[in-house]
């Protein structure tokens, strides 16, 4: 090992630190001007020729990119113009996600007819667990029985097990075959 370092091999080492410094700089320097500038700046002057109603603001559209009319409010504009859209497909992938995942939500399956109710019955056996019962529309008022006759009857259907029903789970395209363990 030498007493001491040449210095040629120390100046080469800092301007090799150097060169990657400048190199990390410029990149990152560019990608915030992409993402604070240029994407909100086009998502801006497309927005605006969309929704202007006019085939002209098309036709004239890659002339209004390079234009430097508005520049700051039309970057601050497609600032909220990009927000509201990464926010928007965000929420629905989040969304689709946690209804694959956990199950839709119960106010989906309302309309869901059981093969152990008669038709137009409309959930009056699922009354104990506190859903309101609706009443059918007859043409004959008389024939049809009021609810609380049906309030009676429906403990008593809710309370047999042979009348439990276990909601079938969606089949996943994700997991192949035979994964599952029944």
């Amino acid at each position: 090992m030498p007493k001491r370092l040449p210095i040629a091999d120390i100046l080469t080492g800092l301007a090799r630190s150097m060169g990657t410094a400048v190199r990390y700089w410029l990149h990152y320097t560019l990608v915030a001007l992409a993402w604070l500038g240029v994407v909100p700046l086009t998502a801006c002057r497309i927005y605006r020729c969309l929704f202007t109603g006019s085939v002209s603001s098309v036709l004239t559209l890659p002339l209004d990119m390079l234009s430097t009319d508005n520049l700051v409010s039309d970057i601050f504009h497609g600032c909220f113009v990009v927000t509201c859209t990464l926010s928007a497909f965000i929420s629905l992938v989040w969304l689709r996600e946690q209804i694959l995942h956990g199950g839709g939500p119960d106010w989906l399956d309302q309309d869901v007819q059981h093969e152990h109710e008669p038709p137009g019955n409309f959930g009056l056996l699922n009354q104990g667990n506190g859903q309101v019962p609706v009443q059918p529309p007859h043409d004959d008022a008389a024939a049809a029985p009021p609810i609380e006759e049906v309030n009676d009857n429906a403990a008593e259907v809710i309370d047999d097990p042979l009348h439990h029903e276990v909601a079938p789970v969606p089949a996943n395209p994700n997991i192949p075959e035979g994964w599952l363990v029944d």
